[in-house]
């Protein structure tokens, strides 16, 4: 066993920094507690869920409109991020019952 003999003053220093760190990374802890973990999907989670082919989804990818992450060579989504785009995609398509039907014959 090694004994280390050091000032009172660099020990108190050294509790006193220990006892910051330990304070912010309760903080820190408690800011986090309430929140969930994002929920993240892989492509075929998406292509399955918007009933889109592979090629669909990087198209929206490329173009900006399916926002991505990549992780050792495996692209992912926020979930968040595809409710959005879907919702945007069925916001987007005509109603049945807003469109009017004409009769050519009048």
């Amino acid at each position: 066993m090694e004994i280390v003999i050091i000032e009172k003053k660099a020990f108190e220093d050294f509790i006193q920094t220990v006892e910051y760190f330990i304070s912010r990374i309760t903080s820190m802890d408690a800011r986090t507690e309430d929140k969930q973990p994002e929920q993240w999907l892989d492509t075929a989670d998406v292509c399955a869920g918007l009933q889109l082919d592979r090629r669909t989804v990087y198209s929206l990818r490329e173009q900006g409109k399916l926002p991505f992450s990549q992780f050792q060579h495996r692209v992912y989504y926020k979930a968040k991020d595809v409710k959005a785009l879907a919702d945007g995609l069925t916001a987007k398509s005509p109603k049945s019952e807003d469109t009017e039907i004409v009769n050519p014959s009048k």
